[in-house]
């Protein structure tokens, strides 16, 4: 188990190869996980674990793999023992040969029917999707780029799939992106990312409906309208039909790939929303996912540049009056992405998408999943601020490299810790004197520099650990 306390060590839950998209969604004791693998041509996989993530089953392969080019875009929607999973698909022939394809479960997962597609034909291209259901009651929305411009359209079905509604248009739009669905009883709140005119700013926007569907509003922008733009929305909604919205914001940061999260919640059925709030500052995060349960709120995201990211968590648990520290969930080299996260009986479940090699079939690739039990207490006590006066660092928050200052009779070795308790290098100069400064470049013990994020610095002597947090802004 990782040093940070309750989390358990990231391990790989599918089978090796590259996967894309995973989604995360538990019913008691059983977690249910779907994503695209495309090792092998793309396919829409499907596992489950009913002993809250202690083991896993195979997958099974929901998709037509036989006539099918791409899948992508997967969407999974529980309500009791009924299962429905809703992806993109795209076949290998023809130039209408786009269709929303899904596989129902009635037994919680155990066997599937289809697959099988919402609409009777097929279009010539749709971009994203995202569903969310009330009951038996499930509701799509997509952007069709079958024509020059993104119409926004809606089907629906009143029997969880057996049958679906004709599209209907909500809105035209000139650019979009992703899409997020969320829904209480008869309400439904949907968010996408892009703009209404051709090289605009891409922002978020944000319609509802209040009757199941039937009719939306017309559609507002939740995010400051500015030079910057907002991707990557993220919605949840609590049992008292509360909602979080979570995306990402370009406005305090110098990088084109990534920037800082971002919250606001809305009441009242999303007419009254909060100001928002910045609860990331590392201008390197992005793709947020959001779960909301009773009064404690989750976050986790992706943090890096474009080839290397490290996935991060983050809690409120006041229903976001405060937010605790953020955690690295995992510090392998290779690359983390896009993770999902959901929670049951007071366990967090967080899955992404992972290349790293498996050892043993050298397949790079595969869903990792961690979980956090409880406030549990660590072994070692280094992630515990201790006496400022006596360990400190200077300058701090930092983006080069800090000093850092220590004074105690019998002075101590310097060492340096990331969030997830991972050592990563020791100082030398700490047990030669009782006081004394010693620089800190922001590198680990083979020279590599360090991510943006929070750190460390323990030094230990005979009778006390004294420890001080650093925080590195590249």
């Amino acid at each position: 188990m990782p040093a940070f306390a309750g989390w358990s060590e990231p391990v790989r839950i599918s089978e090796p190869g590259g996967c894309w998209y995973p989604q995360i969604a538990t019913q008691g004791d059983t977690i249910h996980v779907v994503y695209t693998n495309t090792y092998g041509g793309d396919k829409i996989s499907y596992i489950r674990s009913i002993d809250e993530g202690e083991t896993w089953s195979e997958h099974i392969v929901l998709s037509d793999t036989t006539n099918t080019d791409v899948t992508s875009y997967p969407r999974i929607i529980n309500h009791g023992s009924n299962i429905i999973i809703l992806w993109k698909n795209i076949f290998i022939d023809g130039v209408l040969n786009v269709n929303i394809g899904y596989s129902v479960s009635q037994d919680g997962g155990f066997t599937w029917d289809g697959p099988d597609y919402v609409f009777s034909y097929n279009v010539e291209h749709i971009y994203h999707q995202a569903a969310a259901n009330s009951g038996q009651t499930i509701n799509v929305v997509y952007s069709d780029y079958s024509v020059e411009d993104p119409i926004f359209r809606h089907v629906r079905s009143t029997n969880f799939g057996q049958s679906w509604s004709d599209p209907e248009t909500l809105f035209i739009a000139a650019e979009t992106g992703q899409i997020d669905m969320v829904a209480y009883e008869d309400n439904i709140h949907c968010v996408w990312y892009g703009n209404f005119n051709d090289g605009d700013i891409w922002e978020t926007y944000y319609t509802k409906s209040l009757n199941g569907g039937l009719n939306w509003s017309e559609n507002i922008a939740l995010v400051d309208v500015d030079d910057y733009g907002s991707i990557w929305p993220s919605l949840s909604v609590n049992d008292s039909g509360d909602i979080i919205f979570c995306w990402t914001d370009f406005k305090y940061t110098p990088n084109w790939w990534t920037a800082d999260l971002f919250v606001k919640y809305g009441n009242d059925s999303g007419e009254e929303w909060s100001e928002e709030e910045q609860i990331s500052f590392s201008h390197l995060d992005a793709c947020p996912d959001v779960y909301w349960l009773n009064d404690t709120m989750h976050v986790v995201w992706e943090r890096g540049n474009v080839t290397s990211r490290n996935i991060y968590y983050m809690r409120s648990v006041d229903n976001g009056l405060t937010w605790e520290e953020e955690q690295c969930l995992e510090n392998d080299p290779d690359d983390s992405k896009r993770p999902s996260v959901a929670a049951s009986n007071e366990k967090v479940h967080v899955i992404w998408a992972d290349d790293r090699d498996d050892p043993d079939t050298t397949i790079g690739g595969g869903i990792y999943y961690s979980r956090w039990e409880s406030d549990v207490s660590i072994e070692d006590d280094y992630l515990i601020p201790s006496n400022t006066e006596i360990l400190t660092s200077y300058p701090n928050p930092f983006n080069s490299s800090t000093v850092i200052s220590y004074s105690n009779i019998e002075g101590g070795d310097i060492e340096i810790y990331d969030l997830c308790g991972r050592h990563l290098r020791t100082l030398n100069g700490g047990c030669q004197q009782d006081q004394g400064r010693i620089a800190w470049d922001a590198t680990d013990a083979s020279g590599e520099k360090v991510c943006s994020g929070v750190y460390f610095v323990k030094m230990s002597t005979s009778d006390n650990t004294y420890v001080t947090k650093l925080i590195y802004l590249r």
